[in-house]
């Protein structure tokens, strides 16, 4: 009925539904009831004939032993129905309990196939976007593999550009040292050769040099005395607040006279002209 445990349970459901008899009567009632089992509805002819015998033997002395043994079957045969009105009860609750272990199993049998069908569905989408994520890893991969090969290029690309770079300004500080050092060399060979000059031609520089230091000087000397004679003239207009603004006022007025002296003119011209 499935397992061990159920099987044993049975027994015990049977060993507690039976009562407890002796081994010889369970024996006797097993033997009574297969014989009252096997014997037929209506009996034979040879059954018929021992019957008649038994009574005629009854009838000579003996009726009061087939009452007896009678009453005895009579006996047995109802506790045999009622042996196997228990027997058929736990039958029947057996087979009720089978049924009913049945419909849990079925029961339990979907309830492992829905589980089972969605462990699978779940196992199947954890498949899928495993292979997902895989061929999203494999894209990234290749996509760094390209771009690692791109920034290779590039920084091959870059040094080589820097070293042609570095190179040519080498080159360009090499020439410019040297066009340096063939200006210095130039500048030298000028220098000594003006000094060579300097030292054939040292008296008419003196000469020279000292006529111009005297006209420098006399320049010096007139400008001088101009400037001293326009502070004299200055100095009495600014030796006051009201000095320095009568001298402005001068100044512009002095101004606007010079700008409109066409003007004043053609005026004084008209005036003195008679129509």
């Amino acid at each position: 009925f499935g397992s061990a445990d159920n099987i044993a349970h049975l027994k015990t459901n049977l060993d507690s539904s039976c009562p407890s008899l002796p081994p010889e009567s369970a024996g006797k009632g097993l033997s009574s009831s297969t014989s009252l089992v096997g014997k037929p509805k209506y009996p034979s002819d040879d059954e018929c004939s021992s019957g008649s015998t038994s009574f005629s033997a009854d009838s000579n002395g003996n009726t009061a032993l087939g009452g007896s043994s009678g009453g005895q079957l009579q006996q047995a045969g109802g506790d045999v129905h009622g042996k196997l009105d228990l027997y058929y009860d736990d039958v029947r609750e057996i087979k009720d309990t089978q049924s009913q272990l049945e419909e849990d199993i079925e029961e339990i049998r979907t309830q492992f196939k829905k589980h089972y069908d969605l462990m699978s569905q779940t196992l199947q989408e954890e498949k899928y976007r495993y292979g997902r994520l895989e061929d999203q890893l494999n894209d990234l991969s290749e996509l760094h593999q390209h771009e690692m090969t791109n920034l290779k290029q590039e920084l091959a690309s870059i040094e080589e550009r820097v070293a042609y770079q570095a190179q040519e300004r080498a080159r360009d500080i090499q020439e410019a040292l040297e066009s340096c050092q063939t200006r210095v060399s130039k500048l030298e060979l000028h220098q000594q050769h003006q000094q060579q000059t300097v030292q054939l031609e040292s008296p008419n520089a003196r000469v020279l040099l000292g006529k111009s230091i005297n006209i420098m000087l006399a320049v010096i000397t007139v400008i001088l005395v101009c400037v001293s004679t326009a502070a004299k003239f200055v100095a009495p207009l600014m030796r006051s607040r009201y000095h320095v603004v009568a001298t402005l006022v001068g100044v512009c007025f002095l101004t606007v006279f010079w700008k409109n002296w066409d003007r004043l003119q053609f005026a004084l011209d008209q005036m003195l002209v008679p129509t």
